[in-house]
């Protein structure tokens, strides 16, 4: 494991085993809370690199689809020529549970999501179709997208290439693809090998909920329904609500076909989060940077990354082109972009946002961060390197202390005494409350 820390800037600087005089008033507290304050990166958060850059191997150049089972960390990789593999972490090291791309190097990329307990993992391949495996133990996997290895992917349609999305909803496994010439694709697992297709449209093809420009789906559960959002390159990205049996009602505010992108030149929805009862859509946006909406119900959004439509993105560098990732940590949304000059992790407690790392989290070339989830207590960060490979980054903010009041009269002294059991020294902030 390699590890890399920022500095911090603290109000108190001290080295381990110091004694430091401090006049208590009230009561003392150690900086961090379970909500992290509006601080910079440097005051709230330190970054432990996990893995060797590419887990050893530079050509896993990217890190998806990271899920939590078990308080284990489930997470694909992005390969060049290898073929993808799985990879759980337990709190202490990195086991390699599947290699080779399942057995398959045309399998170039894999993601994982947890369902009913189990882990599957959906991989993209543009020779013979996406697939679909569960994970049986060990190093044990069973495909179940109904092809037959290898290939015969793509749900009987070699043209959906990528498992784009997965989710569970209403007891059932639901996929969204990938599928750039006739629109993508969202499927129901029915158990077994047998899926049904939900979208509204026929196999083959016919999809992108009647535009074929709707290439791309990533789906998402919340308030009871499942929504789905796509890449449009042409009109604009899209939402959809999932009204049961093959019915979809759209909800972003345009019309069909296209008038997508929230009226901006949003190309695509990269995801949908549920944080704090609302629905938020975070998006890409190759022309003025990301952005960030609150669904508040109907087709009625609310653009909450603090820029003005239109334009206005990137959480004012429109170099962040796009918000790759999100997850819930801590009470906060926290979200990751993808920058060339190197991406950038957001933190939004509800009314703001604060940046709480930037320049590719340690100045490498980490020009997105991929994937995020919250596992152990800590915030997770897989990025995309395509010089060195995919790193696998690590933070916790610190919890809140709290010290006995001690004497307030005069000729008192209340001394602190902070010990570090670690072999390097550290810096700690103290506020006084």
């Amino acid at each position: 494991m390699m590890g890399g820390k920022r500095p911090v800037s603290p109000l108190f600087r001290f080295t381990a085993w110091m004694l430091l005089p401090v006049f208590l008033v009230s009561m003392l507290v150690l900086t961090g809370s379970s909500s992290p304050p509006a601080l910079s990166a440097q005051r709230t958060f330190a970054w432990t690199q996990l893995n060797t850059n590419g887990f050893g191997r530079p050509a896993n150049i990217g890190c998806l689809g990271m899920s939590v089972n078990e308080d284990q960390l489930y997470l694909g990789t992005w390969t060049t020529f290898i073929g993808a593999s799985v990879m759980r972490y337990d709190g202490a090291q990195f086991t390699t549970i599947a290699s080779g791309g399942f057995e398959n190097l045309a399998n170039y990329a894999a993601g994982t999501v947890v369902h009913d307990g189990t882990v599957y993992a959906g991989t993209f391949n543009i020779v013979t179709g996406c697939e679909v495996w569960r994970y049986d133990g060990g190093t044990s996997w069973t495909r179940v997208d109904g092809g037959t290895s290898p290939g015969n992917g793509g749900f009987g349609d070699a043209r959906n290439t990528g498992t784009y999305s997965a989710a569970s909803h209403g007891g059932s496994l639901y996929i969204g693809t990938q599928n750039a010439t006739t629109g993508g694709e969202v499927w129901r697992y029915d158990g077994g090998t047998s899926w049904t297709r939900v979208d509204g449209g026929t196999s083959p093809g016919n999809g992108g909920f009647g535009d074929a420009t709707n290439r791309a789906c990533h789906i998402q559960t919340y308030g009871g329904h499942l929504y789905a959002s796509t890449q449009n390159l042409t009109t604009g990205c899209e939402v959809w609500r999932y009204d049961g049996g093959t019915s979809w009602t759209r909800v972003d505010g345009g019309t069909s076909p296209g008038n997508g992108g929230f009226g901006d030149a949003n190309t695509e929805v990269c995801g949908l989060i549920e944080y704090d009862m609302s629905l938020y859509a975070y998006t890409t946006n190759f022309t003025t940077g990301c952005e960030v909406w609150r669904y508040d119900g109907g087709t009625s959004w609310t653009r909450v990354d603090g820029g003005t439509s239109p334009g206005n993105g990137g959480f004012g560098d429109a170099s962040n082109t796009e918000l790759y990732s999100a997850t819930v940590y801590n009470g906060r949304l926290i979200g990751g972009t993808g920058n060339i000059q190197g991406c950038e992790i957001w933190s939004y407690d509800g009314a703001a946002w604060e940046r709480i790392a930037d320049n590719g989290i340690d100045g490498t070339q980490n020009h997105t961060a991929e994937s995020l989830a919250a596992c152990q207590g800590n915030l997770f960060v897989g990025t995309g390197n395509n010089s060195t490979g995919t790193e696998i980054w690590t933070t916790k903010t610190a919890p809140a202390w709290y010290l006995a009041e001690g004497a307030t009269a005069g000729g008192f002294e209340t001394w602190v005494l902070v010990q570090n059991p670690n072999p390097e020294a550290v810096e700690v902030d103290f506020t006084l409350n």
